[in-house]
């Protein structure tokens, strides 16, 4: 004999209040800024210098890559020589004639209002008394230099700017005027993240 199911009894479900999700405002993630060196042959590697039993060599500005212009005199490229480069195989050196002081500079599209930093290595050109050596740095035409102390071994000096859209930088000899100058290498503009 089967028995009768007896009835449940069953409370009537109570409805849940849920509260309505609120909406977060994300900020779009900023993609890191990875600093770039905005000058062309910043090291001087470009021409090889092939002169001089491939030491020295007395340049065009307007050879293709060069990237740089100089005002006063030449630029002159030196490979393996008096103590050779800080970066690569060859630098410049400012002063190369003797007859003015030889500014060499460049243009470089910026960011109005940006930050940037200007390094560069240099040193004496070696067997020269101090008042032979020096260096002034310009940012459109204004003295930019950081304190820098030569010697016979290579430095790196930096200062920060500010973009205005298009600007110059420059590096003009402020030694002595005698033909034998400050030498500069590695030479490099970057946006400051």
């Amino acid at each position: 004999e089967v028995e009768p199911v007896q009835p449940v009894e069953v409370e009537p479900v109570q409805p849940v209040e849920v509260e309505p999700v609120q909406p977060v405002e994300v900020e779009p993630v900023q993609p890191p800024v990875i600093p770039v060196n905005l000058l062309v042959n910043p090291s001087f590697e470009s021409p090889t210098v092939t002169a001089n039993e491939g030491t020295w060599e007395h340049v065009s500005t307007t050879t293709n890559g060069i990237g740089w212009s100089a005002t006063g005199g030449k630029l002159e490229l030196q490979r393996g020589i008096l103590g050779g480069a800080s970066d690569g195989q060859q630098h410049t050196e400012l002063d190369v004639d003797g007859s003015s002081a030889v500014t060499i500079s460049q243009t470089v599209t910026t960011v109005q209002g940006q930050t940037y930093e200007i390094s560069f290595d240099y040193k004496s050109r070696p067997g020269e008394p101090s008042n032979s050596n020096g260096v002034t740095v310009s940012w459109n035409g204004t003295d930019v230099t950081p304190t820098i102390s030569f010697g016979s071994t290579w430095k790196t000096a930096t200062v920060q700017v500010t973009g205005t859209g298009s600007d110059t930088v420059s590096f003009t000899d402020a030694g002595t005027v005698n033909g034998r100058g400050t030498f500069l290498d590695n030479v490099s503009v970057m946006i400051v993240p």
